[in-house]
């Protein structure tokens, strides 16, 4: 019976292996936060524990976080040194340590994921964040996105664009708290190596008021 149950485990694992490499499909929500419209108690996103707030603009600035006693891993140090350009990186440190961090891309030098077309005269496209995992659960995700709200207003955004999976219940979760609302779907799709993205025609629905529509960048893809 043991050796049946390994053959088996196997053979799953092989299964799986092949179905990732071979095959994989995904769903994706758009959502748009239009800033000016937010209107929330900031007292409801303090988190649980003390937050040094730094928003990095330029590469150097990292090492001199460094030089200065922060601790950022390794990973997400050389994540920061290569995509800089056309974005910036909100860091959330507690006691000097990198707890949390997303991304907001500014303008068309930046490379998101998905590859969306966005009007960044009057948006500003957020498309990466992670909470370490030993500081999950403090509320870090909340303050990090309400302060990216405030920054994005000071540079002169009045929108932001920000995509999540469906099955994703925590972001999507979060982003309604925080005034996010659905404009549109996403199609992501893989056969061994051609990718394929699409946006549902029904997306134009979303923004007939204003007459945008938010559509896959196909020179990106």
């Amino acid at each position: 019976m043991g050796i049946l149950k390994l053959v088996k485990a196997f053979g799953a694992c092989i299964r799986s292996w092949i179905g990732w490499h071979c095959y994989y499909r995904s769903e994706r929500y758009i959502f748009q936060v239009i800033i000016d419209e937010c209107v929330f108690d900031e007292q409801n996103f303090v988190p649980k524990v003390d937050v040094d707030v730094r928003i990095i603009h330029e590469k150097e600035t990292v090492c001199d976080l460094l030089r200065d006693g922060f601790t950022i891993n390794p990973p997400f140090a050389l994540d920061m040194l290569e995509t800089l350009p056309g974005q910036v990186l909100l860091c959330l440190f507690v006691e000097r340590d990198l707890a949390h961090w997303q991304w907001l891309a500014l303008d068309e030098t930046a490379k998101i994921y998905p590859p969306l077309k966005i009007d960044y005269e009057t948006d500003a496209y957020q498309w990466r964040g992670l909470t370490a995992p030993k500081y999950r659960g403090l509320g870090l995700y909340h303050y990090a996105i309400l302060n990216l709200f405030k920054y994005a207003k000071e540079i002169g955004k009045s929108r932001i664009v920000f995509t999540a999976l469906k099955d994703n219940y925590l972001v999507l979760r979060a982003w309604a708290k925080l005034g996010g609302k659905v404009c549109g779907e996403l199609y992501y799709l893989r056969i061994f190596a051609w990718t394929f993205w699409q946006t549902p025609k029904r997306n134009a629905y979303f923004f007939a008021e204003e007459g945008r529509e938010i559509v896959i960048d196909q020179s990106r893809t």
